[in-house]
């Protein structure tokens, strides 16, 4: 009979957890993880996919787009759309078409999130140079492949680092700390993930009973173990997504309680690593959604898990993993029954026109599923680095004034009234023409007047230039900082001609650009003041821009050059 009870009690807890389903706490930050190298082509279910996460209120898709198989190796699965992957970073296993795939996600609201497996055991481990620069160059592939008009190839939401640890001992966390750092660098305003370990031995071991470790003890562990230091890489990290993986069968056979316990205080270990680093990071803790030795799935378990983790002050939650969620009905009404109706993300974007050395930005297409674009609010960051140069404003177009002539990265960031935010990049191009020279030639023996023409726009406006020449060239380029490249080659040439800017020879070689973005120079050269030596000479100038009150250089025109004839 004792059986038999326990049965009937196990059947009772179980339905109370199907029961709290219809009420109780639910979330508008939630995530579903996709793995096409366990799934296969993920092509021909995507729009069921996607239709099935919009159902269920899932506002994020963590879809798995490449996965370290060795040192400096590893597997692209996705479709090389561009033509630009280079085979030395991975082969590739075409299971994605990634960019149909992110269309189809942001018409419905969602977003992507593609997802980096970067380490293994025994290796490569975190601090391997050349492993570490392989993932940045398949992160730089991902983020910053562009079409002919700009547009990114790939829309990603964000990168999410997986795997990114040691194996069973660490020397120290700053490998770690430091790849992610230099991962966060190359990303700029794009989010950046991680998956971190959370397991119940790093919150709960080794009782398994409640009494959890302390912060301080699970935070050693972690950085003891894995090389994870999740204070030291809050800087860096936009979004923490660590591994609380419990099941039926596990550690907490069917304690549905102490799982859910668990689960809060992985969440409150990853509220304080923030709030001791002085920052405020999105929390969503991934949670399992799978069946193995080590435990199994069950409505109860899911249930609990993600209770504990909002009861916890998580933002939301991310299942692992979407295609035996998919064929598990009960599973996918118990996620449901925790998101709030949705999707909820607002989408970015932004197109780009330039006159001259002026960007200008439009973020007017902007849209998000309960707010009206009007309402939406956005800030333009140039050049796409993660510090904004424009404040939040629902006003949608800004000029920028390029370091100087060819490509660019820009960004905008949108936000809803929900706080809900999207980042979009682009590359915008400058023209060539920001310095103009009229004539090209003068004669040594003759002399002249030519006139060069300084062309900013009018971002340009009310900035300090000057005019500087060379007669050795325009390659390499000079790097005078602020991210400004001359394309000069200084010579004596050029400190001739700093000692004669704005007298008679060199009239407005410096001065402050007008309102309309358009300053003149003349260089004047009288007839028989050149040695005739001087013929077939090819003087190159380019045109210098400084903020006025700090100095620092802002832009460097193309060069121009002037060729002495006899």
């Amino acid at each position: 009979m004792t059986g038999y009870h326990d049965g009937m009690m196990r059947g009772w807890i179980i339905a109370l957890f199907v029961a709290s389903l219809a009420c109780g706490q639910t979330s508008r930050d939630n995530a579903m993880c996709v793995f096409p190298w366990l799934e296969g082509n993920v092509d021909p279910s995507t729009p069921n996919l996607i239709a099935t996460c919009q159902s269920m209120g899932i506002d994020t898709i963590y879809l798995h787009l490449y996965r370290t198989t060795g040192a400096g190796t590893g597997i692209l699965y996705m479709a090389d759309e561009s033509g630009t992957w280079n085979a030395a970073n991975g082969s590739i296993t075409n299971y994605c078409t990634l960019s149909s795939f992110i269309a189809q996600a942001h018409a419905a609201r969602i977003h992507v999130v593609g997802v980096i497996g970067c380490f293994l055991d025994p290796t490569p481990l975190p601090g391997n140079a050349a492993h570490e620069q392989l993932l940045r160059n398949v992160v730089d592939y991902l983020l910053h492949t562009f079409d002919t008009s700009g547009n990114p190839r790939y829309a990603l939401d964000g990168i999410a680092l997986d795997r990114v640890r040691y194996y069973g001992g660490a020397p120290s966390a700053t490998p770690v700390t430091n790849f992610v750092a230099s991962m966060k660098a190359l990303c700029g305003p794009i989010p950046l993930h991680a998956f971190l370990i959370a397991s119940p031995f790093y919150i709960d071991g080794s009782t398994y009973n409640g009494s959890f470790l302390s912060y301080t003890s699970s935070r050693n562990l972690l950085i003891q173990d894995y090389g994870q230091d999740w204070e030291a890489l809050a800087p860096w990290l936009d979004v923490y997504a660590p591994m609380a993986y419990v099941a039926d069968g596990g550690v907490y056979g069917t304690n549905y309680a102490l799982m859910q316990s668990y689960c809060q205080k992985v969440a409150q270990f990853t509220d304080q690593a923030c709030a001791n680093a002085g920052v405020v990071r999105i929390n969503r803790p991934t949670l399992r959604a799978y069946t193995d030795t080590s435990g199994t799935t069950t409505v109860a378990s899911l249930d609990a898990c993600m209770l504990g983790a909002l009861a916890g002050g998580a933002d939301g939650f991310a299942i692992y993993r979407w295609y035996l969620t998919n064929n598990n009905a009960s599973w996918m009404n118990a996620i449901a029954a925790r998101c709030s109706p949705g999707p909820d993300r607002p989408i970015a974007a932004v197109t780009s026109s330039a006159a001259s050395l002026t960007l200008n930005l439009n973020a007017s297409t902007v849209f998000d599923g309960q707010d009206p674009t009007t309402a939406l609010t956005v800030r333009f960051d140039y050049p796409a680095d993660g510090a904004y140069e424009t404040a939040w404003s629902t006003t949608k177009t800004a000029p920028f004034l390029a370091s100087g002539p060819g490509q660019h990265i820009v960004a905008v960031e949108v936000k809803d009234s929900h706080g809900l935010t999207n980042v979009r990049l682009r590359r915008a191009s400058t023209s060539g023409n920001s310095l103009l020279i009229a004539p090209a030639t003068m004669s040594v023996a003759a002399g002249g007047t030519t006139n060069l023409t300084v062309s900013t726009g009018v971002a340009g406006a009310s900035l300090s230039y000057l005019i500087a020449a060379s007669a050795s060239g325009t390659s390499p380029t000079l790097p005078i900082g602020n991210g400004v490249f001359v394309p000069l080659v200084p010579d004596p040439f050029t400190d001739l001609l700093f000692t004669l800017i704005n007298t008679p020879v060199a009239p407005g070689f410096a001065g402050v650009v007008p309102g309309l973005g358009v300053g003149l120079g003349q260089l004047v050269i009288p007839a028989g003041a050149a040695p005739p030596s001087l013929a077939g000479v090819q003087l190159r100038f380019a045109a210098v821009g400084f903020d006025p009150v700090t100095t620092l250089p802002r832009f460097a025109t193309n060069p121009v050059t002037l060729t002495l004839l006899p």
